[in-house]
């Protein structure tokens, strides 16, 4: 019994041994190969929390157009045109838009070959009080009671590196899309009077929408350019056409 014990005592301290020199051995190999590694911890960001800033940064910015377009929707007016579009033979309805940039007064666009389908001066209804093909635009007139609550702020300069609300009319009113618009430059035109804006790389403007700043502040009207991509009207370019048809009271930033 007693040289059964001791024999297992001396095994169990050969295996412990083994083990030992095992270790070491592969100690001593993994210092040979690596002699220079060290052991660090490393910073990862989680994946989660980018998606979350990420979708903090969208919300905002979403909700800023929102504000900007509840800011500037009594200024807007949306109604319903009926007309035949160039190369088409179908007649379709269309909506369009125009903005108040003096009492009383507004100024929007007018695809060709269409016109206002309600009866004018009904609710809601404008007067058109003066077209001009060669811009494709109108100046429509509000009774008191129908006219938007109030005049549009307008930009004296915009230069572009800018996030703005791009206004179209929807089905229900107004509605708004957030864009960046980078590089802007300058383009005369002769039927303008004056030099349209022409954003550069890839954005790409909806005619007949309105630009406006992320603070409620007019830019322009998206217009066809010939042989070109679409432009911006400056406001103030729209607002000293409006003067000069529709008496004074339309204040042109400097």
């Amino acid at each position: 019994m007693a040289e059964s014990e001791t024999r297992v005592s001396r095994d169990t301290r050969l295996l412990i041994l083994v083990i030992v020199v095992a270790v070491v051995v592969l100690f001593v190999l993994a210092q040979v190969r690596f002699p220079a590694a060290e052991v660090s911890l490393s910073t990862v960001t989680p994946a989660g929390l980018d998606r979350l800033a990420a979708q903090s940064n969208y919300d905002d910015l979403a909700s800023a157009v929102q504000t900007t377009l509840q800011g500037i929707e009594p200024s807007l007016v949306v109604f319903d045109l009926e007309g035949i579009p160039d190369g088409s033979k179908q007649p379709e309805q269309r909506r369009t838009h125009v903005i108040r940039l003096r009492d009383g007064l507004a100024i929007g666009p007018l695809p060709a070959g269409f016109k206002i389908t309600d009866a004018p001066g009904g609710v809601g209804v404008p007067v058109i009080r003066t077209m001009d093909p060669a811009r494709g635009l109108l100046v429509a007139a509000f009774t008191a009671d129908t006219a938007p609550a109030r005049p549009a702020s307008v930009v004296g300069e915009f230069g572009g590196y800018a996030y703005v609300a791009v206004v179209e009319p929807a089905k229900g009113g107004p509605t708004a899309t957030p864009m960046f618009i980078g590089r802007v430059d300058l383009q005369n035109d002769p039927r303008w009077g004056g030099a349209l804006l022409v954003p550069g790389g890839s954005a790409t403007l909806p005619l007949g929408s309105f630009v406006f700043l992320l603070d409620g502040r007019f830019v322009g009207l998206v217009v066809k350019v010939p042989n070109g991509p679409p432009a911006i009207a400056p406001a103030a370019l729209l607002a000293a056409w409006l003067e000069s048809i529709g008496g004074s009271g339309v204040e042109v930033p400097r």
